[in-house]
């Protein structure tokens, strides 16, 4: 029992990532420890089994014991189910053996539920096929956890063969064992039920050894999957290593407590049920983070369109409007629509920037790749420097206006060559946009209107998402425009 239990937390140990001590990692409480906790509270209910009285663990309850073994079958088919669709979805062969593991797993539970209510504990072959149901299923899963994510030609098609070879092979296995039922060993104890808790490590040797080998297995997958954990950066790995953690050590303590058809509970039976809910709650969560990715999708989809929208419509009309009036020079009139128009082109450029941003693309790439287009229509070059920072997308959104807006005004207005953009992500976003443009007085810009400056713009934006504004310029000593945002 102790060298299953080291062996068990050697494996979750294995799991962590190397980046700092083990206190710290556990004070964060990552997935890694999750597992880890998980594993050491049930290696702790199995050493409290071995070392207290069985009458001790073990409950006389037979309505609770039916209660585990119908909940252990509900969500065994339902989470195949969920497994099912997501096999459907990515076309990957672990996704595969994975979904046909978990259903043969719920169909040895089926089988093992009717023997009970049918009451046939005492015939051999009750007993041995959900038993080989059970190893059947475990193998899939540590395959599932072992092979390659590769992707399959034909999915739908792979599901349906995959399930006509597993029902074939599973109606052979049980006429394998009603031919071979005279040979084989007795699953079930010789003579009357007990009517006291099960015996320690008593029990008929085929089982104990089945017990042992799905243990070794559910322990071997529960390492596959950690491994696979730390190579992605999917979530579900982590639920199925827990799972698997459970589903070993529900068979250690089943082991100790060889009994397969009784009314007692013990641990092993929780752990089992507990095993399954984990799955369900793994599966329930990668339902909903392919749910919200599909929403972010769609979202990003729309902005796009906008964007197309308005580059193809509003953005090339004002383009032509532009032309037209700049070929009318010395009329005062021509003169303020063309500036009104480019301004006009300018804020609808943004717009279709700010709506094409990325919602998958780091917020400092965008930023800087905004700035230098905006610089470079102008013929000015941008010195970048950005840390890497994650902000949300109306954040994001504000920030890339912002610094269009800083950029063109230097370019145009200031005629700056040299434009800076930094941003400092250290506590909190600090963005800067200096350069060594014309300059001009800010008191007297605030006093008056002055076209195509959008200081207004820039503070209310930068005070719309809580953060502060400010701008320090002298004439001929450039100038320089500050963000910052807790």
């Amino acid at each position: 029992m102790l060298g299953v239990g080291s062996a068990l937390t050697l494996l979750e140990a294995g799991g962590f990532p190397a980046d700092g001590g083990g206190m710290s990692r556990f004070s964060r409480l990552t997935p890694y420890n999750w597992r880890l906790i998980a594993a050491m509270a049930a290696l702790a209910s199995t050493a409290i089994v071995g070392a207290v009285p069985p009458a001790d663990v073990a409950l006389d309850l037979p309505a609770l014991h039916a209660a585990l073994d119908s909940a252990t079958l509900v969500i065994a088919i339902v989470v195949s189910f969920l497994f099912c669709g997501r096999f459907l979805r990515t076309g990957r062969l672990d996704d595969l053996l994975l979904t046909a593991g978990l259903a043969i797993t719920a169909a040895a539970s089926l089988v093992a539920t009717a023997v009970a209510v049918a009451n046939l504990n005492g015939v051999v072959l009750s007993a041995w096929a959900p038993v080989s149901g059970g190893v059947l299923g475990s193998l899939c899963v540590c395959a599932a956890a072992l092979c390659p994510p590769r992707v399959l030609r034909h999915a739908r098609a792979g599901i349906l063969w995959t399930s006509a070879a597993f029902a074939a092979g599973f109606a052979l296995l049980l006429a394998a064992l009603s031919v071979l039922l005279p040979v084989l060993p007795s699953l079930v104890p010789e003579g009357e039920p007990p009517t006291g808790v099960p015996p320690l490590l008593e029990g008929p040797p085929a089982f104990l050894a089945t017990e042992a080998t799905m243990a070794v297995i559910l322990a071997v997958a529960a390492l596959g999957f950690s491994r696979r954990a730390v190579q992605t950066d999917e979530t579900l790995p982590h639920w199925l290593a827990l799972s698997c953690i459970l589903g070993a050590v529900a068979r250690l303590d089943l082991f100790l407590y060889p009994s397969l058809f009784t009314q007692w509970v013990s641990i092993g039976d929780v752990l089992r049920t507990f095993r399954f809910v984990v799955l369900l709650i793994g599966a329930g969560m990668e339902i909903s983070s392919y749910w919200r990715s599909q929403s972010a999708a769609a979202v990003l989809e729309e902005r796009r369109r906008l964007a197309r929208d308005l580059h193809d419509g509003v953005a090339q009309e004002l383009a032509f409007i532009v032309r037209r009036a700049r070929r009318g020079e010395g009329d005062p009139g021509l003169a303020q629509i063309a500036a009104a128009a480019d301004r006009a082109l300018l804020d609808s450029r943004r717009a279709i920037a700010a709506l094409s941003l990325p919602i998958d693309e780091r917020f400092d790439i965008v930023l800087g790749r905004i700035a230098e287009e905006t610089a470079a229509r102008a013929g000015a070059h941008v010195d970048l420097d950005l840390d890497a920072a994650e902000v949300e997308h109306a954040h994001a959104e504000a920030l890339i206006r912002i610094v269009a807006e800083a950029v063109q005004n230097a370019t145009r207005h200031g005629g700056a060559e040299e434009v800076s953009v930094k941003l400092n992500a250290a506590g909190g976003l600090k963005l800067r946009i200096a350069d060594n443009g014309s300059g001009f007085d800010p008191d007297e810009a605030a006093g008056r209107r002055v076209p195509g400056f959008g200081l207004v713009s820039m503070r209310e934006r930068a005070e719309a998402i809580g953060g502060e504004f400010a701008v320090v310029s002298r004439p001929g000593q450039g100038t320089v425009v500050e963000v910052r945002v807790p």
